[in-house]
């Protein structure tokens, strides 16, 4: 058995979700629930650079904005083409610190080494999923992939 699962989700989980999540975890020491949106805010530094990768906001209790895009020292520069948009987890259910979990979405959000990009702005486990769904909705109908969610983790 793993010691820790983590869930992404890119909508709040209904209470349903949660419990059928939670029973099928039993026996795990740690379960992370984690929702996140991307929204339109904008953050502005001072002078002419974007928000830092990697700054953070917590809003409330389960709730932060992180930039996973932005401004990288190493570079510097900013490799993008407008002011980036932060995602934001709207919703955690778990016991993993909010800065625990931004160090994590900012770690596999770099992780497509089939890209040039310096980094995506979601994590590689939604943009995987995605990515899933894009090629899925481009079969034939008289092609039936198996709807078990299992075939595609």
């Amino acid at each position: 058995m793993p010691r820790r699962v983590v869930l992404y989700k890119t909508s709040k989980f209904w209470p349903e979700e949660r419990e059928g999540f939670e029973r099928a975890a039993k026996g795990i020491a740690e379960l992370d629930l984690v929702a996140i949106m991307t929204r339109n805010i904008k953050v502005f530094r001072h002078g002419q650079k974007a928000p830092l990768r990697g700054t953070m906001m917590e809003l409330g209790p389960g709730n932060f904005v992180l930039y996973t895009k932005g401004y990288v020292p190493f570079l510097g520069c900013y490799p993008g083409p407008r002011v980036p948009d932060p995602l934001e987890v709207v919703e955690h259910i778990g016991d993993t610190t909010a800065e625990a979990l931004a160090r994590e979405i900012l770690a596999l959000s770099k992780l497509n080494y089939n890209s040039a990009d310096y980094g995506a702005r979601s994590p590689i486990t939604l943009r995987f999923a995605d990515r899933v769904g894009e090629i899925l909705s481009e079969l034939p109908e008289e092609v039936n992939p198996p709807a078990d969610d299992h075939w595609y983790m």
